[in-house]
């Protein structure tokens, strides 16, 4: 953010770009994170009712999964937060190939494939990226709501210490360590719905990691 605000002072016609290890999924990440940050510089757009949908899976492909609208009814103006994601992620989506899917979209066809999995581990790893994918989304909403409420203040207590300090009183992490689809499946049949062992499998990663774990 500090980043975006030097470089948007100087040039507000200043171009950004985004890359990770594949050039994909964490890169649609950051630009979400990016365009919400900067419309919370210069102005957050109308938005309207129409939202990119596929037609299979209407309801998830709004991202309208139970858990998701617990962590909605626990914020301040929930669906207004949840509502601007929706909207910075099709506004991301329009520049990306038909060969990428939307995020919201990627989570449930994910969730789809573990019925279909060849293998004990290709299910395993299956269950683990859905996962992630639906948590990834929510801390996009969670993001949005600490956009809100800390620009009084310029946003200077960081993100990670907002989650400490704030959205963990508010029960955030009970929820997230009971992560699933609860449309499906009863969480504490699934040892990945629990935050630890989620953790575990970015600890065994061969990948170098630079940054801050929220």
């Amino acid at each position: 953010m500090e980043a975006m605000k030097t470089i948007l002072a100087e040039d507000a016609h200043s171009a950004i770009v985004f890359n990770c290890h594949n050039g994909k999924g964490r890169t649609a990440t950051a630009m979400v994170i990016s365009v919400l940050a900067f419309w919370h510089f210069k102005g957050i757009p109308e938005s309207s009712e129409d939202e990119l949908v596929s037609v299979p899976d209407a309801k998830y492909t709004k991202g309208e999964f139970e858990i998701v609208m617990q962590i909605v009814r626990l914020l301040p103006d929930g669906h207004k937060m949840k509502k601007e994601v929706d909207l910075a992620l099709d506004t991301v989506s329009e520049t990306m190939t038909p060969m990428h899917y939307h995020l919201r979209e990627i989570i449930i066809c994910t969730y789809r494939q573990i019925k279909t999995a060849k293998s004990k581990k290709e299910m395993q790893l299956l269950q683990l990226r859905s996962l992630q994918y639906l948590e990834r989304y929510i801390y996009l909403i969670l993001f949005n709501t600490y956009l809100h409420l800390e620009k009084k203040d310029s946003w200077q207590r960081p993100f990670s210490v907002w989650m400490c300090e704030v959205a963990a009183m508010a029960g955030i992490y009970e929820i997230l360590n009971q992560l699933g689809f609860l449309e499906f499946e009863e969480p504490e049949e699934m040892p990945l719905s629990r935050l630890c062992y989620r953790w575990l499998q970015h600890s065994s990663s061969s990948l170098p990691f630079r940054g801050e774990f929220v």
